[in-house]
């Protein structure tokens, strides 16, 4: 009997269970790498390798001696190089390694905007064992080069500020590399949509929650977005202009912008499903399936027909916490909340009780609510109703 085809996901945390859950129901023979032998998304696999996402020999080897059809790695930054190099090597589909290489990297990200005269924040690398340069304007952002789920990012207001966050942002890096840039002001969004090599498939703009400073790290997202229609199509145009320009193949794309008062501009974006639960975030909102579509993009497949606008407003916040403490809810409130109209999500990661630390990036995660409503008001107090009466609260 003819063996399965088989996938290659990088990494196996919460983020990628659903995409190997739904791979194997599509019939697929899932194979996992990830450089911790506990990420609960190994138990899933098939066959599940420890070794870094990072490290492209271990990558390449492994896509290799499991014969894989296609290659994905969903919700991660950083192993999209890896990715990108076994992918060529093996003539799979996947955006290439020069353009991964620059979307991936804070600094070669900017330097690419510079080049092509695109809207950007002033900003400068600093090299590992370089002295920090002058920087005129507060506050700024520090982030380290090559890191994904905000690890690593503060913002800081002074010079003091500006020289420990990068000490803590350098070793963040996997190439020790840290930018320096400026904080703009603005409405942070995330624009995540399904590109087909040459135009948007279908886009959905969020408006992005952002943590108190000084960190940085996404708290959750709103929808719809409060930009107008005029702008937050300027914001898809910029984002498709990059993706042509490196011809960039059909895949989920994700994207972080700031609103500004002269326009939209682009502080990142990447050629891979958003990470911070935007999957279960699209399903509740427009019964989308991602992982669905991940898997038949990435095996060169036809895609159904997607559910048509409009949907409803929803509200989506990554439960952690400003201060460390000792976390405490009701469980039995969770279990009735759970249950409730216009209530998708209600996870809790840790029992009450737990020493919890503050949350500086996504590893710091304490839980997940989705809700929908008819309008953004209504779903974004119907979160807060429910942290009061699960009695959500973190103690000194």
């Amino acid at each position: 009997m003819n063996e399965p085809p088989a996938i290659l996901i990088l990494a196996a945390s919460l983020y990628q269970i659903p995409f190997i859950q739904r791979a194997r129901e599509l019939g697929f023979r899932v194979v996992t790498l990830d450089n911790r032998p506990d990420n609960p998304g190994h138990r899933l696999a098939d066959t599940s390798i420890c070794a870094s996402t990072t490290d492209p020999a271990a990558v390449l080897a492994a896509a290799r001696a499991e014969k894989v059809s296609a290659i994905l790695a969903p919700c991660t930054d950083v192993a999209l190089p890896s990715a990108a190099r076994a992918a060529a090597d093996l003539g799979l589909p996947f955006p290439s390694p020069p353009a991964v290489d620059t979307l991936t990297s804070k600094a070669a990200f900017r330097r690419f905007q510079q080049s092509r005269q695109l809207p950007h924040p002033d900003f400068v690398e600093v090299r590992s064992g370089k002295p920090l340069p002058v920087w005129p304007t507060w506050p700024a952002l520090v982030k380290p080069d090559r890191a994904s789920g905000a690890k690593g990012m503060r913002m800081v207001t002074d010079l003091d500020d500006l020289k420990e966050a990068c000490c803590y942002a350098a070793p963040v890096s996997l190439n020790g590399t840290v930018v320096i840039e400026a904080f703009l002001p603005g409405k942070q969004t995330t624009l995540e949509g399904i590109w087909d090599g040459q135009r948007w498939i279908a886009s959905w703009l969020f408006d992005r929650v952002v943590a108190p400073p000084p960190y940085t790290t996404t708290m959750g997202h709103n929808y719809p977005s409060c930009q107008p229609t005029s702008l937050a199509d300027k914001a898809r145009q910029a984002v498709a202009a990059i993706l042509t320009h490196f011809a960039i193949p059909p895949t989920f794309v994700d994207a972080d912008l700031v609103f500004t008062p002269e326009g939209p501009i682009i502080l990142e974006m990447a050629p891979r499903v958003g990470g911070n639960s935007i999957t279960r975030f699209l399903a509740a909102l427009a019964g989308v399936d991602v992982p669905d579509l991940t898997i038949r993009l990435a095996t060169g497949q036809s895609l159904p027909s997607l559910p048509a606008p409009p949907f409803p407003a929803g509200a989506l916040r990554l439960l952690g916490s400003a201060t460390p403490g000792i976390l405490y809810y009701e469980p039995d409130a969770v279990a009735h909340w759970r249950k409730q109209s216009g209530v998708a999500v209600l996870d809790i990661d840790l029992p009450p009780h737990t020493p919890v630390p503050v949350m500086t990036d996504s590893r710091n995660r304490l839980g997940e609510i989705i809700t929908t409503g008819p309008d953004l008001e209504t779903a974004v107090s119907r979160i807060d109703q429910i942290l009061r009466n699960i009695q959500w609260e973190v103690s000194s």
